[in-house]
């Protein structure tokens, strides 16, 4: 489990925090997604959870252990922020070094099937030099997920990955959440592909925690009326849009809502409304 209690932070000379009182818990099994917008504070939150730096108030717990507190509270996370590598060595020896320097020997047998897992196994002897950019973040996530971690925390993994890749890397990371009964936080501004891993999302907007939950990515239906609709009617399941002549209906209800609207209005038209984490995101 991570738990983040009241964290705040704030960089020397900056004006305002960037993080503003941030409690949540994520438990065992759970891939949570954490969205914003570029400055709303969300690299500062993971960095913060991986010790990268050290917030100005608040603590965050890792299995019941203060980070604050415990040297090696880090060993069971797999981390994806600025994967950094060594150019003169290949992918396989830049990933058995990963694991010599952090006491995961036992791993060195594994690190095929890793490379092959994330698309690298043909490429374990080349060096990161001669690697695409979405080949290194390839490579970033094979050293996320090596050493069998019980917790993920990615920045951006879609980053430079085509189509394929994208579905691959979400078909990767949902099995390995699932048979290890691992926690993920994913960062992305990639909504769409979030949307396909994550139920619950935590939105920051300028440092704070806006939302924490799972929103509501049902279908609505969009019926655009002859005049105002009146909101005294309170017709179930209807809520009132644009220029009061616009309602929104969610899926469920829609065979009653427009029984009873038909009833006193004309319908001008109708259309569907997809909701999607980037609507969310946006509105």
């Amino acid at each position: 489990m991570i738990q983040v209690n009241n964290l705040s932070m704030k960089y020397e000379k900056a004006k305002k925090n960037s993080l503003s009182n941030i409690s949540f818990e994520i438990a065992e099994g759970e891939m949570v997604g954490l969205i914003g917008k570029n400055g709303a504070g969300k690299s500062t939150l993971m960095k913060s959870i991986c010790k990268f730096i050290i917030p100005s108030e608040g603590d965050i717990f890792l299995d019941g252990n203060n980070i604050k507190n415990v040297e090696r509270c880090l060993d069971d996370v797999g981390i994806l922020l600025e994967p950094v590598f060594f150019q003169y060595m290949s992918a396989y020896d830049n990933l058995a070094y990963y694991l010599n320097i952090h006491g995961k020997e036992r791993y060195l047998s594994e690190i095929d099937d890793i490379l092959d897992m994330v698309g690298l196994k043909k490429s374990r002897n080349q060096k990161p030099t001669d690697f695409s950019f979405g080949m290194k973040q390839r490579l970033g996530l094979a050293q996320a997920l090596i050493g069998h971690p019980k917790k993920l925390i990615l920045d951006e993994p879609f980053v430079g990955l085509d189509p394929v890749g994208v579905k691959e890397l979400i078909s990767i990371l949902q099995e390995q959440v699932k048979r290890n009964k691992m926690l993920a936080i994913i960062s992305s501004h990639q909504l769409y592909e979030l949307n396909e891993l994550c139920k619950r999302v935590l939105v920051l907007y300028n440092g704070e925690l806006v939302f924490d939950g799972i929103p509501d990515f049902s279908p609505h239906i969009l019926v655009t009326l002859d005049r105002e609709y009146l909101k005294e009617e309170k017709i179930k399941g209807v809520n009132v849009l644009e220029n009061n002549r616009v309602v929104e209906i969610k899926m469920e209800m829609v065979d009653d809502a427009l029984r009873e609207i038909m009833k006193k209005y004309q319908i001008k038209s109708i259309e569907t409304k997809k909701n999607s984490l980037e609507q969310f995101f946006i509105e």
